[in-house]
């Protein structure tokens, strides 16, 4: 492996015949999954390089990312993964809170009891990785815990539009959580790690006992606590 591959772990190289397109989607699978942090480089040589393709794909899913404000130009035409400031992380979660309820409360209506089981599989492997310290695999898991749930909601628009939001909350989690690692408990004693874990533990119950409110507000606390604990973070840094 190079150094410039070492640079993006996570990514692994794709077949020539859909190149652009598997490029876009692979990284902003790695967006939404937190498998890139805030501040992270991402330049064309080492992205080519650990894809194994020409600059040309990636220039091209580089342009469509920074329309999208999933990535930002820095200085020296740099392009950056963003931080997001407060008032950003504010609007990310009003929005999420809203979109990612109503489909939750509507999953709980219409979940398969196949569904829930995988969320339960989810979730209690999320909670032995985070456990662990292994955030860039718990984060992983994270999102298929949540797009499961979206996902049964049956609203493939309203799904779009979460998933944009994510391309902008998945970066900061990455950075939440390796926080979280090293720093104090939270206001209320606990570890944000735990806090987690309870939150996903009362989507999953509320789901299996067809409560849409319940689920609702599960999700909300959950978007709440994680934009709650980040916004600590940057106050004081």
């Amino acid at each position: 492996m190079t150094l410039r591959q070492a640079r993006h772990p996570g990514l692994t190289r794709v077949d020539r015949d859909t190149v652009q397109a598997q490029v876009y989607k692979k990284l902003r699978s790695a967006l939404m999954t937190g498998s890139l942090a805030p501040g992270d480089p991402v330049t064309l040589r080492s992205l080519a390089s650990a894809f194994g393709t020409s600059e040309m794909p990636v220039r091209e899913a580089l342009r469509q990312l920074l329309a999208e404000h999933a990535l930002v130009s820095g200085p020296n035409r740099a392009i950056v993964v963003p931080m997001l400031t407060a008032e950003q992380l504010e609007e990310v979660r009003v929005i999420r809170v809203a979109l990612e309820g109503m489909l939750a409360e509507r999953a709980a209506a219409l979940v398969s009891a196949g569904d829930i089981k995988k969320l339960k599989v989810l979730h209690k492997d999320a909670t032995r990785l985070v456990r662990a310290g292994d955030f860039k695999k718990y984060l992983a898991l994270n999102h298929k815990f949540h797009f499961l749930v979206y996902s049964a909601a049956g609203l493939p628009t309203a799904l779009s539009i979460v998933e944009s939001m994510w391309l902008r909350i998945g970066p900061a989690l990455n950075f939440l959580l390796s926080k979280a690692h090293d720093a104090e408990k939270t206001s209320t004693g606990e570890e944000i790690e735990q806090v987690f874990e309870r939150n996903h533990e009362h989507v999953v119950q509320a789901l299996e006992h067809r409560d849409g409110p319940a689920a609702r507000q599960a999700i909300a606390d959950d978007i709440n606590d994680a934009a709650d604990y980040f916004l600590s973070l940057i106050a004081v840094h």
